[in-house]
């Protein structure tokens, strides 16, 4: 990491710097606080990345310098809001709230894990497309609300119920697909038979 940190002063070696940066997920150690500190500057969006469901005074402060500081970096919003995956704090949903109208995908991307009633609502009330989703997502919107109940979610009743809606909708199979990753029942083999041959890649992955 050293030698990769040191690439990173030169203008051409910002992939050893984001690289750096993406081996840190998960790690909070003074080493690791100094390397996200230096290289924020350079790979903010990945910084971003790093402290995924983080929910820590850290955490926060510094998803809060990533918006006040670099927010017009490529791919800072992104990665703040995916950061959220598994946070049903308060401080979360200000941060999703902040971020749904220009960048739901990922909202809803850092929205797996979060079963609270407040989650639900918002997923079931974008399956519907009914609030103002800009035109060049909604094809896209209703399977990143199906992805977003990886992790289980889709076997409780309400998810259940989503994923009868989501079905309907082609557009929506793919992020469905993606939500059965680590289910081994009846019915989600019955769904990767079905589209495996449609999506081979969501079929594989899950």
């Amino acid at each position: 990491r050293d030698e990769m940190l040191a690439k990173s002063k030169d203008d051409k070696g910002i992939d050893y710097a984001r690289g750096v940066v993406q081996g840190l997920a998960g790690l909070y150690t003074p080493k690791a606080r100094e390397l996200r500190s230096e290289l924020i500057s350079v790979a903010p969006e990945c910084v971003g990345r790093s402290i995924a469901g983080n929910n820590s005074e850290e955490g926060q402060s510094i998803r809060q310098n990533l918006l006040g500081q670099y927010s017009d970096k490529g791919g800072v919003k992104e990665a703040v809001a995916e950061s959220l995956a598994g946070l049903d704090d308060d401080g979360s949903w200000k941060l999703r709230e902040q971020l749904l109208t220009t960048h739901p995908l990922n909202v809803f991307e850092g929205l797996v894990g979060v079963k609270s009633e407040k989650a639900w609502e918002l997923r079931e009330n974008y399956a519907k497309l009914e609030p103002n989703v800009p035109a060049d997502m909604k094809d896209l919107l209703p399977g990143m609300v199906g992805a977003s109940m990886a992790g289980g979610l889709i076997k409780t009743e309400r998810g259940e119920k989503l994923v009868e809606q989501l079905l309907r909708n082609e557009e929506a199979v793919p992020g469905v697909i993606i939500s059965l990753i680590g289910q081994d029942d009846d019915f989600a083999w019955e769904l990767r038979d079905k589209y495996l041959t449609k999506f081979p890649f969501q079929v594989g992955t899950s």
